[in-house]
C-alpha cells in the first residue's frame, strides 16, 4: 500500500510541475526539428508587405508543407512596447528583443520567403515559431483568427538545435522527415549569430528525424559533412538595381558609325527572369580601342529595354552564382550575361561574351547595388 502512494505521489507530481505540451512549445520550446514537426501547421511563406514604421510583416502563403493554413495571408507584428500579455491559461513569455527585432524588419523585403510553424493547442491558445534567415523568433495569436500574430521572443540556441541555412533549404528538409525519413540541416555549431550572420560562422550537418526526440549534437552530426556558410544555397532576389563599380582604368569600348565609345559606367535593373534596362553611360569622343572591341547599333539612347533571361548552365566557377542572359540590347558581335549571386558577400558581375558557340568572355564587369535613395 506505502508503494502504491508512492507511485501516486510521483505521478500527482509529474502531472503538476511538467511542463504541457503547448507550454513546452512555446515556454520552453522543443530540442529537435522533428519535434517542431508536430506543429499543427507548417506553411512556406512569401513576405508581400512590410511596414517597417509600424514594425509589421504581412506573409502571403507560397504553399502548405503539413496541414491547410486557414488563411491566405499572416501578419506579424513586432511591438516593443505594447506587446498584449497572453490572457489565456498557463505562462507564456514575452522577451521583447530590439536587436534581432530590428534585424528581422531589415530583413523583410517583398518576395522573400521564410518558414511558419503554428501550434492549436486548446485552451491554451495559437502559438508559433518562425524562421527567417539567420533567426528563429515565436509568435503568439491573441484572438486566435490565424490571421494577426505578435513576435514574443527569440532564441538564437535554436539555430544550434532545428536549422541556421536558409529558409528555401528548410522546406525541403521538412519534407523529408514529414515523409518519415531523414535529412541533413545546417547547424550552428561554432560563432554566434551574428557569425552567422556575416557568413562568418562555423556551421555543419546534423540529422533530423519524427524518430529523434532529444538534442544531442555528439550524435547526430553527420560525419564528414562540413558547411560553411557561403556554401549553403540561398535565395535569389527578385528584382536587382547594380551599376559598375569603376571602368576608368580598363574602359570598355564600343565601335560605332564614326569612331569608338569609352564605357564610363554600366547600370542594369529590373526583375529577374522579366524585363529590365540596361544603362550605358560614356564619354563623347573618339578613343583607342582597349582589347576585344564589341559593336553597338548606330543609334546610342541612354537606356535600352532588355530581358533578364535565366540560362540553365551553371555557373562553372562557383555554385553560389545564377547566370542570366541581358537580351535586347543593340550590341552586335557579343552577348551580355548576368552573374547574380545568392550570398551577400558576394559580388554580382556582368560579362561580356564573344557571340560565337565557343562562349570566350572577353570581359568581366564587377558590380555592386545601386543604393536606396
Amino acid at each position: 500500500m506505502r508503494g502504491f502512494f508512492a507511485v501516486m505521489s510521483m505521478a500527482i507530481c509529474y502531472a503538476v510541475c511538467s511542463p504541457t505540451p503547448g507550454q513546452a512549445y512555446i515556454t520552453r520550446p522543443v530540442t529537435t526539428l522533428g519535434q517542431l514537426c508536430e506543429s499543427t501547421y507548417i506553411t512556406e511563406v512569401r513576405v508581400e508587405h512590410v511596414s517597417k514604421e509600424k514594425g509589421i510583416i504581412i506573409y502571403k502563403k507560397v504553399k502548405d508543407i503539413k496541414g491547410k493554413y486557414p488563411r491566405d495571408q499572416i501578419k506579424h507584428i513586432f511591438d516593443l512596447k505594447t506587446t498584449p500579455a497572453h490572457k489565456g491559461p498557463g505562462d507564456v513569455p514575452i522577451r521583447p528583443d530590439e536587436k534581432d527585432w530590428t534585424y528581422a524588419m531589415q530583413w523583410a523585403e517583398p518576395g522573400k520567403t521564410a518558414v511558419i510553424f503554428a501550434l492549436k493547442y486548446d485552451p491554451y491558445g495559437d502559438f508559433g515559431h518562425t524562421y527567417i534567415d539567420g533567426c528563429w523568433y515565436a509568435t503568439m495569436c491573441p484572438k486566435r483568427d490565424w490571421e494577426w500574430w505578435y513576435s514574443i521572443y527569440t532564441d538564437a540556441a535554436l539555430l544550434s538545435r532545428w536549422h541556421c541555412g536558409t529558409p528555401a533549404r528548410l522546406v525541403p528538409a521538412l519534407e523529408t522527415i514529414l515523409a518519415n525519413k531523414d535529412a541533413i540541416v545546417p547547424v550552428l555549431v561554432g560563432g554566434t549569430k551574428d557569425d552567422l550572420r556575416l557568413g562568418k560562422a562555423r556551421i555543419q550537418g546534423m540529422k533530423a528525424s519524427l524518430k529523434i526526440r532529444d538534442f544531442n549534437l555528439k550524435r547526430d552530426l553527420v560525419e564528414g559533412f562540413m558547411v560553411d556558410r557561403e556554401k549553403v544555397p540561398a535565395e535569389l532576389p527578385k528584382k536587382i538595381a547594380y551599376q559598375s563599380i569603376n571602368l576608368a582604368d580598363q574602359p570598355l569600348v564600343l565601335v560605332v558609325k564614326g569612331g569608338e565609345l569609352k564605357i564610363r559606367s554600366i547600370s542594369i535593373a529590373g526583375e529577374l527572369e522579366g524585363k529590365g534596362h540596361l544603362g550605358l553611360n560614356f564619354n563623347p569622343g573618339v578613343f583607342s580601342a582597349f582589347g576585344d572591341s564589341v559593336y553597338l547599333a548606330d543609334i546610342i539612347p541612354k537606356a535600352w529595354d532588355v530581358e533578364l533571361k535565366p540560362l540553365s548552365i551553371p555557373d562553372p566557377h562557383s555554385r553560389k552564382r545564377k547566370l542570366f542572359e541581358i537580351t535586347g540590347a543593340p550590341i552586335k558581335g557579343a552577348r551580355l550575361r548576368l552573374v547574380v549571386p545568392t550570398q551577400a558577400e558576394d559580388a554580382p558581375r556582368l560579362l561580356v561574351m564573344e557571340d560565337m558557340p565557343a562562349d570566350r568572355i572577353l570581359r568581366v564587369i564587377t558590380l555592386e547595388n545601386i543604393p536606396k535613395t
